[in-house]
């Protein structure tokens, strides 16, 4: 009877990521669905231990993950809003739920190859729905004239409903840019037709809509990681983009280092560089009144301008840099935590790339590449804005961690040095 039992357990845990991760798709729509999201993830972790003894398997990334977790009820203590607090925890949560699921799930390489082509891809009905599902300001609606989307809107009230605020569309789309690009330039020769085709338009779809929807984030997010991209992948690409950066600081000199900043600065409600340094001011003030817990998640908006009122700006919705949000929403313990995990994951995607070189696995090499990119598009578009840290986004943050310690965790243990032989 036990042996029918843990047999179920173990089938039912082959397929953890499929129901888990459409519950969390759902809570994407859905705020009131993540709570029953993190109960399903909760009740994977039950079979696991009822089919290996285990509640799940251990990550480099769970100290780290550990701590942040820990720090949710202090957010949750700390917060003066906890209306505004609970919704962010929840979501952060969830995205841990979905890293465990995932690693979790990934053990076996066709696995692994599977959830990174699902990945990539997944940029390209982002990129295809952007222009109807983002929330573009009036300035940015470039493809449709207004009256287009009031029909659009009017015809499909759910679009309107939940629409995504540009920047984080760009934050996830900038990520899945470089994973898509990654796998189509390195390993086109490992794929089928249809894999290439999907894999192009996606990064290119998914870099067109960063183009258009001129989030300073984006472009720089775009500028850091595809020229890395094209350096992992050919060796001599420096040769190329020597002349363009020197261009580029030509250019910079011409127009003048002020107006460039005061152009990459601006966006949404905070007016050039001054804006955005009043914010980042303000941000740096609470992490040092707070830097054991923080304000609270999602709190930034209501008690900023209170404590710290601004003087050019009425209000802000968030820090504009992903770092200082962190350390503004979980303390010093919570940005110590996040930077840790980050940077794991930034050594284990670079572990991939050598890997694969070593083996001469194209396709390896191309997961490790397209990693790395994708968390330096990650902590370049951070710089600026902090539209991946507890809004949807986050969610392919941790999918991407998962999917890098997943690879990790495939790699063959190196070998023992043996001992050397005594000389007399």
């Amino acid at each position: 009877m036990w042996k029918r039992v843990e047999g179920a357990a173990r089938a039912l845990a082959e397929i953890e990521i499929w129901p888990v991760g459409l519950a969390i798709a759902a809570s994407v729509f859905s705020k009131r669905a993540m709570p029953y999201a993190l109960g399903l993830a909760a009740l994977f972790w039950g079979l696991r231990w009822l089919a290996y003894r285990r509640l799940t398997a251990r990550t480099p990334l769970d100290w780290p993950l550990a701590l942040m977790a820990l720090m949710l009820p202090v957010t949750m203590w700390a917060t003066a809003y906890p209306e505004l607090t609970r919704p962010p925890v929840l979501r952060l949560l969830t995205a841990m739920a979905l890293y465990y699921a995932l690693v979790n799930w990934a053990s076996s390489t066709r696995k692994l190859r599977t959830m990174a082509a699902l990945l990539a891809i997944a940029g390209l009905p982002l990129a295809l729905s952007a222009p109807f599902t983002v929330e573009w300001f009036t300035t940015k609606r470039f493809l449709f004239p207004p009256s287009v989307y009031d029909r659009i809107n009017e015809a499909v009230p759910l679009l309107s409903a939940t629409a995504i605020h540009p920047n984080a569309m760009a934050a996830a789309l900038a990520m899945l840019c470089a994973l898509s690009w990654a796998l189509w330039l390195f390993a086109r020769r490992e794929q089928s037709l249809w894999q290439r085709l999907l894999l192009g338009l996606a990064g290119t779809s998914t870099a067109g809509i960063l183009l258009l929807s001129q989030s300073r984030g984006a472009l720089l997010s775009l500028a850091a990681s595809l020229p890395l991209l094209a350096m992992l992948r050919w060796r001599r690409a420096w040769w190329a983009l020597a002349p363009l950066g020197l261009a580029g600081a030509l250019a910079l000199h011409l127009i003048g280092v002020r107006d460039v900043l005061d152009y990459l600065a601006a966006g949404g409600a905070v007016r050039g560089l001054d804006g955005r340094m009043e914010v980042w001011a303000g941000a740096i003030y609470a992490i040092q009144d707070f830097p054991l817990s923080g304000i609270g998640m999602g709190a930034f908006k209501e008690v900023i301008p209170v404590l710290y009122p601004f003087s050019s700006m009425g209000e802000a919705n968030h820090a504009h840099n992903l770092f200082l949000q962190v350390a503004v929403d979980l303390g010093i313990p919570g940005l110590v935590a996040w930077l840790a995990m980050w940077i794991a994951v930034l050594l284990g995607a670079g572990e991939l790339y050598r890997e694969g070189g070593r083996r001469g696995d194209a396709w390896l090499r191309a997961l490790g590449a397209g990693l790395l990119c994708s968390q330096v598009a990650l902590g370049v578009h951070g710089l600026v804005d902090a539209g991946s840290w507890v809004t949807w986004p986050v969610l392919i943050v941790w999918a991407l961690w998962g999917l890098t310690v997943a690879g990790v965790r495939l790699l063959p243990e190196p070998a023992a040095p043996s001992a050397a032989t005594p000389t007399r």
